[in-house]
């Protein structure tokens, strides 16, 4: 009977998980203490077209879409001549302070290769040419 009782004893100790075990110590590795808390996260940017063109102010993206229409891209210059409509109908007053500007920014696209650069310019001159009288054009 002696023999059984030992084996019982030993049985128990090996399915119960020990109370505390010793955490072995490597050469050259940092031991991270028990009660630390991990702050590695990481976060990603939401970018919406209307948040940003709302931070801007209208001069900047009238400047921005002038530069554009020089853009060897075809799908930019007539993205850049929408956006000017756009600007325009939104703020009124944007293309009288600067018509000089737009008019030599606009000298190029008179000549441009690209059949929906073309179709998207001339809705744009029909616009401007129906929101302005005749005399501010006559310089240009």
């Amino acid at each position: 009977m002696g023999k059984t009782k030992r084996q019982k004893k030993t049985s128990n100790r090996k399915t119960q998980p020990p109370a505390f075990t010793k955490v072995k110590k490597k050469v050259g590795k940092k031991q991270i203490p028990t009660n630390a808390t991990r702050v590695d996260f990481k976060s990603r940017q939401i970018h919406l077209r209307s948040q940003l063109a709302s931070v801007y102010d209208s001069t900047s993206r009238m400047s921005t879409y002038l530069q554009q229409l020089k853009h060897h891209n075809d799908n930019t210059r007539v993205h850049a001549i929408e956006s000017l409509q756009q600007l325009a109908t939104k703020e009124p007053g944007i293309l009288d302070k600067s018509l000089s500007n737009v008019m030599y920014s606009l000298e190029p696209l008179f000549t441009d290769d690209n059949s929906e650069v073309q179709k998207q310019f001339r809705v744009f001159l029909t616009f401007l040419f129906s929101n302005f009288p005749a005399d501010q054009f006559i310089p240009y």
